[in-house]
């Protein structure tokens, strides 16, 4: 395992690998096996606070904000004798703002501390809870519900993105809830405002989001991907 350090002057220096079997070896090889486990796809694999583009005071903020998250997410914490759970984030803004960088970069960073964490587009949730129905499929639903509802970070990517069904808004109140319920913090980005969420996922799902959250922005109301074409 390789890292690397980046000079003032911005050359890249490759730091050499831990030598197997020690301490630091180890910790690096079980944080990328959490990071192997989260599903963060390739194209949010490398995204970091460190590279998320800060150009204005906004976006510095938001970066601020992120690291603040990560340095204080404690799911250990107790104070005057009863746990205190971490809340999540909810994210909303405009299509290419930074939501799904942020939300995977403090993820891991959260995995890095060593905890377990998980990456799920809510469209790309449902195609999998629905391949379990197949004959041939490995896993059941209970499988992979139970490590969605369990792990000690989920980002819950694009929420709003699917059909609002029956069979989807039961899966999303089950999954919101059992994380609720257990006091699992929960990162959602989403495009909507709490107003179009609720219309589209109903009070009962909401209500508990905004318990167990706390919104996290303003984000930009620009289009970085679009920016970024010209």
């Amino acid at each position: 395992m390789t890292g690397k350090k980046k000079h003032s002057e911005g050359e890249i220096e490759t730091v050499a690998p831990a030598a197997m079997g020690t301490a630091e070896w180890q910790a690096e090889f079980l944080t990328q096996r959490r990071l192997d486990k989260a599903r963060i796809s390739a194209r949010f694999a490398g995204k970091t606070l460190d590279n998320f583009s800060a150009r204005d005071k906004g976006r510095k903020m938001l970066v601020h904000s992120a690291q603040t998250y990560v340095s204080g997410f404690n799911l250990n914490k107790e104070a005057g004798g009863f746990p205190v759970y971490p809340k999540g984030l909810l994210m909303t803004g405009p299509v290419g703002c930074g939501k799904s960088h942020l939300a995977t970069a403090i993820l891991r960073g959260v995995i890095e501390k060593g905890y377990s964490g998980l990456y799920y587009n809510s469209p790309d949730l449902l195609r999998d809870i629905r391949a379990t129905f197949q004959p041939d499929s490995d896993l059941t639903e209970d499988d992979l519900l139970e490590e969605v509802t369990t792990v000690d970070l989920l980002v819950f990517d694009d929420v709003g993105a699917e059909n609002a069904t029956g069979f989807v808004l039961d899966r999303f109140y089950l999954i919101i809830n059992e994380r609720y319920e257990g006091c699992k913090p929960i990162i959602v980005t989403t495009n909507l405002n709490l107003e179009e969420l609720e219309n589209r996922l109903g009070k009962r799902i909401l209500s508990r989001m905004l318990e167990m959250c706390e919104i996290f922005g303003p984000f930009p109301e620009e289009d970085w991907r679009r920016r970024n074409l010209r």
